[in-house]
């Protein structure tokens, strides 16, 4: 019989560095710039145009691909695009605009992404939700950085570099990601494509579960041939300690070739306030990179180890229960997820769960999984989506089975 073991959740207390955004209003935003920077902004640089038909099509010969982004090769850098203005006090802004025709969005991937103490960089698009400001306690020791999704098919950057560091700031990108599934409900798959029978978290139905979904995030995969969504959980650990350890689903790292596990990027709390869907994209807590730990086909789980996780992220590391006590099966079961990459979201199933007897072919790459190796449940408030794998499955007591 195998070993059965309860472990409660923790909360975090550590502090270091993630993805940090710190917020903030690009220099041509801001009052004392914007009518110096007025119309400063170069012509757009053309991207490559993805072919979405032709991507499409892939996909579907791909059985479980589950991209919603492809790449497009191009090199932009400090030194080859855009334009720099100084200042009236000295400072430094250069400016760039690109652009792939018919783009649902961008995520820009760096091959080198160094930033001075001082210096803050932004992206945004059409729509102007900025993101960013990135800075150099944003930046990885890898120097590689992701930023992304930017809805529409142009991305706006500007760099703001203190006239004390001038020179400094070196940001080089070979890759740009452009979403093309058209199929999607809003665009980029993401923000507003879940199905609008998918219940918030922040509704009635999650009052009880709001300790549990701080520990819930959303993955954006990036693989060698394009972009996908998953779901996980930041998971305790037997020693009690915070090692930043979180559970996902097997098959997340096949919807794509060659997971680059480097740039795969964590958004916790990216949730609705309220039980409404609101207009405006919230602003995620990210965390940027993470390495594979351990993961089976058979039993569809993967285990990620993430960079560090700072304190006022205020996560949570969700417990579980390993007990295979058949005669114990949880009456009712919860999954909290992010359905096509989507906001926060919380399904029910009010009736008991069930082990799967038989075994299971998935198909294609996916494989075989072996009778009693899964729970069977059918959600009687929300649904699942692609995206939504991963998500952990959880008992009443709150703890992952």
């Amino acid at each position: 019989m195998r070993n059965r073991l309860t472990i409660l959740a923790m909360l975090a207390v550590w502090q270091c560095q993630a993805q940090i955004s710190e917020g903030g209003l690009p220099p041509s935003f801001q009052p004392q710039w914007e009518a110096f920077l007025a119309g400063k902004m170069p012509a757009t640089q053309a991207l490559p145009v993805i072919d979405a038909d032709k991507e499409l099509l892939d996909d579907s010969q791909n059985p479980g691909q589950n991209r919603f982004a492809a790449p497009v090769q191009t090199d932009i850098s400090l030194k080859n695009a855009g334009t720099w203005h100084t200042l009236p006090n000295g400072d430094r802004v250069w400016m760039c605009a690109v652009r792939s025709a018919g783009a649902l969005g961008l995520t820009l991937i760096f091959d080198e992404f160094r930033l001075p103490q001082g210096a803050r960089f932004y992206a945004y698009g059409a729509n102007q939700q900025v993101l960013g400001a990135y800075t150099d306690q944003s930046c990885l020791a890898s120097g590689r950085f992701l930023i992304g999704v930017i809805p529409g098919e142009t991305a706006f950057l500007e760099l703001l570099e203190p006239a004390a560091v001038s020179g400094q700031s070196k940001v080089v990108t070979r890759r740009v990601d452009v979403a093309y599934d058209k199929n999607s409900l809003s665009g980029a798959e993401d923000f507003g494509d879940g199905l609008p029978c998918n219940v918030n978290v922040n509704c009635p139905t999650g009052a009880n579960w709001q300790t549990e979904k701080k520990g819930i995030a959303r993955i954006l995969m990036v693989f060698s041939n394009g972009e996908g969504w998953c779901s996980g959980s930041l998971i305790a650990n037997t020693s009690s300690t915070f090692e930043p350890y979180f559970l996902t689903a097997h098959h997340c790292q096949l919807i794509g070739t060659n997971p680059d596990f480097d740039l795969w990027r964590f958004d916790f709390d990216y949730e609705s306030a309220n039980c409404n869907n609101p207009v405006l994209e919230p602003t995620p807590k990210s965390v940027l990179g993470s390495e594979r730990v351990s993961f089976r086909a058979e039993t569809d789980f993967m285990l990620l180890k993430l960079n560090p996780i700072p304190v006022n992220y205020d996560v949570y590391f969700n417990g579980w229960n390993r007990n295979d006590n058949q005669t114990t099966i949880p009456p009712n079961t919860v999954y909290i997820h992010h359905p096509s990459g989507d906001i926060k979201k919380i399904s029910v199933d009010t009736q008991q769960a069930t082990i799967h007897p038989t075994t299971l072919n998935w198909g294609g790459i996916f494989g075989i999984s072996p009778a009693n190796s899964h729970w069977k449940t059918v959600t009687d408030i929300g649904v699942f989506q692609p995206g939504s794998s991963g998500s952990p499955l959880f008992d009443p007591n709150k703890r992952i089975m």
